[in-house]
């Protein structure tokens, strides 16, 4: 099909599906949700500008912002990018329909086309809420920066387009290239450690930094600033150049687990989240554990399984409890220095990382009915499981603690740090631990009947207090940074005074006077102590504090630096090398090839002459070398395989002999591992080869939101037949779906889906006809329509290959073909007592 004419087809389904959609929703219920979100974005507002507060920062603080600000902010953009090429490797961004993919991108349809709109629509919506949120951090800016508020809040918003632009078009340039997982994790991660090298100068300006230089406009304008947006901009129209390459197996695989994730997410079941996540990111327990079990009859056989639980962990979820581990030793040294609400960050770092630490337990209560053959009670099997779920959240803590105790910049005292990690990494193991086993609401509860509001606060306790445990053990922090400032020798300031503060006692302006007596804002705190990591001491000596410990930067010296001094010069570079990448994987020229006739061409398609059907010299299907292997697992040994023009063939072996393996392959739905398979001379992902092969699936995959007459007319329509006629008609009417032609497939039965997928693989032009265990789930009058239809396909000339266990089919084909462990044991015409012994052997 052409692009209009796969542009018009799709946007059809397209309207037809929002039609769906729009009438199920009621314009109250609309207005209520828009109301419900607005009421907690404001709640949400009010209470982020209240903690900030509203006092300007100093001088010295401003200097800091303008001089590491960009690259603090450029680090944001370059995670953006990391986590866009790792998800792009895993088949993301997109998160299509299953319906979706088996039915328009196994059409002969552009597949650029039937992709793009989803990437816009998607695209769309993460720019707009994107946009929100930057908004409101400039808002929350203001309150503590000099400027303009609309020039706060246009940049604010404009960043967070520009970070999810090149997140995005990073994961659409990332799928659509077929980029290795590890050149992904590889490149991002190298680009993300130099960012983070930039911020402590320890390295060259980094192309991330001059991006975050828009960020932060009011205070110092710089055209570079533009970098984030245009390397956006290029990233995007790249991967939407480029997303026809996305791999259908790895969109497939994504497709059933967002869906599922989603569901989950609804019922805020977080243990099914953590799972399906889990999947989503293929990271799977190694075969062999970092560290080998000392005993091999431990004493406390239920720790020991918590403990090599944790010796198989990945080298991603390491690395991912590691990095959650910095982050809350950085928001502590935050918090330590006057920003209050980074607590909240440090004790939601620590609670994700102690999720990892509860795999053992969550995998126990995933299982009731194998706990429940245990000789102990639940209860006590689960109580032995927390010792090292404690033990792990608390050397990740501690890992915490050590990265804020570290004496570079401004730091926590060790003492502090310590207790304060331990403390925390203890209590998200036990919020943990509480989100773990409560699971899912239950279905029927009295306070979810109740109002909205009341139903609405105990869903936000339930979601909030796990969490919010994690936090309560970083207020030793708060506690130790009080006593710290009343005992420290800071000079007394009132509340909104800024500068540096007078000299008290003939002591020279620059010195460090008394504490505050009053509870001062945040920053103020730091006018005499904080900024001594950019200041100079006094030479020859470090001046104490008059009682108690020694306040943090206590001796230090305030040295207020000009704006755009302290900072090593940067060399201007053009970022828009991170496109060139991009650019070098162009699609390729569409083949100049003749498209094959379409020999299953009916008269109710509106054909009075069926086209002349291709030399039986080429085949319909020919492997070479055919390879599928998943990880150590070998599914499908070199398989070399023709089946003929015309010809009917029965794939039969035992469950997990290769069959459906095989046949998914030619259908286009998983890749080969090594080999080649070609469809009439065609390789698989030209469009030639969709055009000319239906595959009808053991599970029948439709939409919830068309009709089966909908179903049937799109289908045909998007294989170029003539939609929804008399020989479509005519297929519902002799499998008994006549009644319920105009019925959504969502109220049908397991065996009503499974006629209309029938129809759905038979409505439309064809020559090879892939089936996978087509009897499951039908009744005797269905099956035996069935098999007239098989008939009649290969009558009309079309090559059928139908993978079955009924011994009987074999005796209405050609030939018979055997697998067994993924490798052919018979190829021929075979009876019903070789197929028993074929299957059963």
């Amino acid at each position: 099909m052409t692009l209009a004419e796969s542009a018009e087809v799709v946007g059809a389904l397209r309207r037809a599906r929002r039609k769906q959609r729009v009438s199920a929703i009621h314009w109250v219920g609309a207005l209520y949700q828009v109301y419900i979100v607005g009421l907690l974005a404001i709640v949400a507002v009010t209470l982020a500008s209240g903690a900030i507060g509203d006092d300007r920062v100093s001088a010295a603080t401003l200097v800091d912002v303008r001089a590491h600000g960009p690259a603090v902010l450029g680090t944001i953009l370059a995670l953006a990018v990391f986590m866009g090429l790792r998800s792009g490797s895993r088949g993301g961004p997109l998160a299509l329909e299953q319906a979706d993919v088996r039915h328009v991108l196994l059409s002969p349809v552009d597949r650029g086309v039937a992709l793009r709109g989803p990437a816009w629509r998607q695209l769309r919506f993460l720019c707009f809420a994107s946009a929100a949120v930057g908004a409101t951090a400039g808002q929350l800016a203001l309150r503590r920066l000099p400027g303009n508020p609309a020039e706060w809040m246009a940049v604010g918003a404009l960043f967070g387009v520009a970070v999810v632009g090149v997140g995005f078009g990073s994961a659409l340039v990332s799928a659509g290239t077929g980029l290795k997982a590890w050149l992904a994790t590889l490149g991002g991660g190298l680009l993300v450690a130099w960012s983070v090298a930039d911020v402590f100068d320890k390295a060259p300006t980094a192309p991330a930094t001059f991006a975050g230089r828009l960020a932060i406009w009011p205070l110092r304008t710089d055209p570079l600033g533009l970098v984030g947006l245009a390397a956006a901009l290029v990233l995007v129209a790249a991967g939407m150049r480029l997303v026809a390459g996305t791999s259908l197996e790895a969109a497939e695989r994504r497709t059933a687990l967002v869906g599922q994730l989603r569901f989950a997410v609804t019922l805020q079941d977080l243990r099914t989240v953590l799972v399906l996540r889990r999947q989503l990111a293929q990271e799977k327990p190694r075969s062999r554990p970092w560290i080998p079990a000392m005993r091999r009859s431990p004493r406390f056989v239920v720790w020991q399984r918590g403990l090599r639980s944790v010796a198989r962990w990945p080298a991603s979820r390491l690395v991912r409890v590691l990095v959650l581990a910095a982050v809350a030793g950085l928001a502590i040294r935050g918090a330590w220095s006057g920003t209050t609400p980074l607590v909240l960050l440090a004790g939601l770092a620590l609670w994700v990382a102690a999720l990892d630490a509860a795999e053992p337990l969550g995998q126990e209560i995933d299982h009731p009915g194998r706990t429940d053959a245990f000789p102990m009670e639940r209860g006590e099997l689960f109580l032995r499981h927390l010792p090292v779920v404690a033990l792990v959240s608390i050397v990740t803590g501690l890992l915490a603690g050590v990265v804020a105790l570290v004496p570079v910049g401004t730091h926590v005292p060790a003492a502090v740090a310590l207790l304060v990690g331990a403390v925390a990494g203890l209590l998200a193991g036990c919020g943990a631990v509480v989100s773990v086993v409560q699971g899912a609401p239950e279905a029927v509860d009295m306070l979810a009947m109740s109002t909205p509001e009341i139903a609405g606060t105990r869903t936000v306790f339930r979601t909030v207090w796990p969490p919010g445990m994690a936090v309560l053990g970083t207020l030793p922090l708060l506690a130790a940074r009080r006593r710290a400032r009343r005992a420290g020798p800071a000079s007394a300031q009132r509340r909104g005074q800024r500068g540096p503060a007078p000299a008290r006692g003939g002591r020279a302006p620059g010195r460090v006077g008394p504490p505050p007596r009053r509870h001062p804002p945040v920053d103020q705190d730091r006018r005499g102590a904080d900024v001594a990591h950019q200041g100079h001491r006094a030479p020859g000596r470090r001046a104490r504090g008059r009682r108690g410990p020694r306040g943090r930067g206590a001796g230090r010296v305030e040295a207020h630096r000009p704006p755009g001094q302290g900072r090593r010069a940067r060399s201007r570079q053009e970022a828009d090398r991170q496109a060139t990448a991009a650019g070098q994987a162009e699609a390729q020229a569409r083949r100049a090839r003749p498209r094959v006739p379409r020999w299953h061409q009916r008269q109710a398609h509106g054909a009075e002459e069926g086209p002349e059907p291709m030399s039986n010299d080429v085949p319909a299907l020919r492997a070479t070398g055919l390879t599928k292997t998943y990880d150590d697992l070998v599914a499908l040994h070199p398989l070399d395989l023709t089946v003929g023009a015309g010809q009917s063939v029965a794939l039969i072996g035992h469950n997990g002999s290769g069959k459906s393996t095989f046949l998914r392959m030619a259908a286009g739905l998983l890749d080969p591992t090594d080999g080649e398979l070609e469809i009439h001379g065609f390789e698989l992902s030209d469009v030639e080869a969709r055009a000319t092969t239906s595959f009808l699936p053991d599970d029948p995959v439709l939409y919830d939101d068309l009709s089966l007459r909908e179903h049937a007319e799109y289908i045909s329509r998007l294989h170029g037949g003539a939609g929804f006629d008399d020989y479509a008609e005519s297929l519902c009417e002799r499998l008994g779906l006549t009644e319920r032609i105009d019925d959504l497939p969502s109220r049908f039965s397991r065996g009503l889906r499974q006629k209309t997928s029938i129809v759905l693989a038979l409505v439309r032009p064809f020559s090879l006809l892939l089936v996978d265990e087509p009897f499951v789930g039908l009744d005797q009058p269905g099956k035996g329509v069935l098999l007239e239809l098989l008939d009649e396909v290969a009558a009309d000339g079309a090559a059928t290959l139908v993978a079955t266990h009924d011994p009987a089919y074999v005796d209405r084909v050609q030939r018979s073909i055997a697998l067994r462990d993924g490798e052919v044991v018979f190829d021929g015409k075979a009876s019903v007592d070789q197929v028993l012994g074929l299957v059963g052997g």
